[in-house]
């Protein structure tokens, strides 16, 4: 039985080579960690699901650029980091007072933040 990373990195390989359950495989495997880093970021949920989706996005299209120097988990960190801190930045610029208080109201009643992802 592969480990998690070497599993990861076989799901990379296959699913760059055209394996679409590999793909999807992959993508099921790192979908949890996009959804936390989302939410972390976005207090509101659809716009963590709409982030989440847009990393997806680039993470399926960046597939055939990745050449395995950094492990699998660490390259979609840095992708889904990079789109969610400009998302968020674009969103603040154009954020008025008021709306910044719905959010932070909203963000308020989200659960307490219970510590890092165990699994990656």
């Amino acid at each position: 039985m592969k480990r998690g990373k070497d599993k990861l990195e076989d799901l990379v390989r296959r699913a760059q080579e055209g394996n679409e359950p590999a793909l999807e495989q992959l993508i099921l495997s790192i979908l949890s960690y996009i959804k936390k880093l989302s939410n972390r970021i976005f207090w509101v949920s659809q716009d963590a699901q709409d982030a989440c989706q847009e990393i997806l996005i680039k993470v399926i299209k960046g597939l055939p650029k990745y050449e395995g120097r950094s492990h699998v988990k660490i390259w979609v960190c840095r992708l889904a980091t990079n789109f969610l801190l400009n998302a968020k930045r674009a969103e603040v610029e154009n954020l008025t007072f008021e709306e910044g208080t719905i959010h932070l109201q909203n963000g308020l009643k989200s659960p307490a933040y219970d510590g890092p992802e165990r699994t990656m």
